[in-house]
Order: C-alpha cells, then structure tokens, then sequence
C-alpha cells in the first residue's frame, strides 16, 4: 500500500493508514500505538523539522508478522532537500533514534538519487506479550 501526501502542513493520514495496515495484520493495540509513534518519528527523520514544500511517500507492505515502512521525501525546491546532511556514516537526531530503538524493532536512514529515505521494521508480537 502507497501513500503520498504534502509537506509542510498537519496530515494524520499517514497515522491512519498505519494504524490501518497494522490492525489488518493483526497487530495489538499497544504495537498499533507505538507504529503511530512511529510514523511521525520517521517523517521528521527524513523531512527534518521544517520541511520545506514537498511530498512525503510512504510505502507499507506487510507479512503474516511484520510490517515494513518506507518513506521517501521529494522537496518541491531541489535546492532545500529536506536533510542533506543524511547519510549512512551520519545517524539521525540521537533523540529520534532512540525513540524508534524503543518503538521498533529496526529502522534506518539514507539518500536515494538524492532524496533522504527512511525506513522501520516492527515484528508482531506473540499473543500475552505487550
């Protein structure tokens, strides 16, 4: 499932597919929270705090005990690429990762024909577990 949606604004749209998708697969509650968490931490990783005009894609695809988010950002200006100082070698906020090491059960950032993408990984967890 795809989701594209403008920058520089308010839109829970992709929090509500998440929480779509991760109900669909059978996620409990507190892991559906936590994806929604998520989410908004995997957008500023890759749009920083001010975004500048632009459209953020998220891509969901999910397995029988996971589910999978891209998000690749394409800024409007090419000269303003959201975070250029992205890279493998140059980690993301330390506070933002430590809340997705907490949130998820992988994730990680880089640069893609020059747009900034990110991406997490959460298993689902077995029935009795929180």
């Amino acid at each position: 499932m795809r989701s594209a949606i403008a920058t520089g604004g308010t839109n829970r749209q992709p929090i509500a597919t998440a929480a779509a998708v991760a109900s669909r697969a059978d996620f409990g509650y507190d892991q559906i929270e936590d994806l929604r968490l998520a989410i908004d931490e995997l957008a500023l990783t890759i749009c920083g705090d001010e975004a500048s005009a632009g459209r953020l894609q998220l891509l969901f695809k999910w397995t029988e005990d996971a589910i999978e988010v891209v998000g690749v950002y394409e800024p409007e200006d090419k000269d303003r690429p959201g975070r250029p100082d992205l890279s493998v070698a140059q980690p993301v906020n330390e506070l933002t990762a430590r809340i997705l090491d907490a949130l998820v059960d992988e994730h990680g950032a880089d640069v893609v024909g020059g747009c900034p993408r990110a991406w997490l990984r959460m298993h689902r967890r077995k029935a009795g577990r929180t």
